[in-house]
């Protein structure tokens, strides 16, 4: 039974019938209706984050500064250090500057919650794996609910953030996205072409990497306890093998295929992006189902069905070159033309 409509490019305007019915317009065609016996409203923040339809004493900063009103944590600037890492050769101790992003910890919001209106929850994109990481966050807000967590006061709650921002700022490249001092003497790394920071696949690099990805995983494993969410990846002082696959693949499919454009000179430098990975070691954690490799290279994938970008891998034309490319070279053990 058909029991869906579906009015697109709307948005809500307004309320009608004391609350229990809204008002939805499409600007472009100029056009307003309204709906009745309303018990829900599902507001979609979009790939960029946007929460203007909220009040704004329900909203959190996006802007910051942020933990500019956190005292404690400019007393705890003076005499802190970074725990060497392979920047610090060249980077020497770098004072905290001003904190004007955020990563896995936001300063008004406690493991979901609003700091200044617990009932007004929130859960928010840490890691690059979204559906766990979202579902463990939504079992964290039913402890919560149900009372099998209890929230701490104001004070604890901040007390928490700022420690797991001091712990996230002994990161080299978490610290690079929050903190202004940080990133800013990275960036003189760019200047010296000899550097790791500006080669594809370095050990260093990937060294950094991974252990950025080990802090989230610690925080997800610290959840996962705490909500009793029905998975174990081990504790965040030791994650277990699950966990260590799943910082292996976030290395596999982010840093060892991170090449973000076509880079001259390397010799996959026509066809090579950040999707074309090797999917051999990519697997369900549960049940050990591998990945299906792409039929082609990304660039020469055409159609969006499962059949055009997967399958049995064909002969294609590489773009700018002219002439027909077999990718048998590249087939090998996982018949996947997307590996070097």
């Amino acid at each position: 039974r058909n029991c869906v409509e579906v009015h697109k490019e709307y948005k809500i305007v307004g309320i009608s019938d004391g609350g229990r019915g809204i008002v939805i317009e499409n600007e472009e065609e100029e056009h307003k209706m309204t709906l009745n016996d309303i018990d829900t409203v599902i507001f979609c923040t979009g790939y960029s984050m946007n929460t203007e339809m909220l009040d704004p004493s329900l909203r959190f900063d996006v802007e910051g500064p942020f933990f500019a009103d956190y005292d404690e944590l400019h007393k705890q600037k003076k005499d802190w250090k970074m725990t060497k890492n392979h920047l610090s050769k060249n980077l020497g101790d770098v004072p905290i500057g001003k904190i004007h992003d955020y990563n896995y910890i936001h300063p008004e919001i406690y493991r979901g919650h609003l700091i200044s209106n617990p009932n007004m929850m929130f859960m928010l994109g840490r890691l690059e794996t979204p559906l766990l990481d979202l579902d463990v966050q939504a079992w964290l807000l039913v402890a919560h609910i149900t009372g099998d967590i209890t929230l701490p006061s104001e004070k604890e709650m901040k007390r928490f953030n700022l420690q797991a921002l001091m712990d996230e700022l002994q990161d080299p490249y978490l610290r690079i996205e929050i903190d202004e001092n940080y990133e800013n003497q990275f960036d003189t790394l760019y200047d010296d072409d000899e550097h790791f920071v500006n080669h594809f696949g370095t050990k260093e690099g990937r060294e950094l990497e991974m252990n950025s990805s080990i802090v989230g995983f610690r925080i997800l494993a610290r959840d996962i306890l705490d909500a009793r969410y029905p998975l174990d990846l081990g504790t965040p002082q030791e994650l277990n093998s699950k966990a260590k696959a799943l910082v292996e693949m976030d290395l596999i499919t982010g840093y060892d295929a991170h090449q973000v454009e076509l880079v001259d000179g390397s010799r996959d430098s026509y066809w090579k992006t950040f999707r074309d990975c090797n999917p051999s070691k990519i697997h369900s954690i549960i049940t050990g189902t591998k990945a299906v490799p792409f039929k082609c290279n990304w660039l020469d994938l055409e159609g969006d069905s499962v059949d055009d970008i997967c399958g049995t891998p064909m002969s294609f034309k590489a773009k700018g070159k002219g002439k027909a490319v077999v990718v048998k070279k590249m087939l090998q053990s996982i018949r996947n033309p997307c590996v070097n």
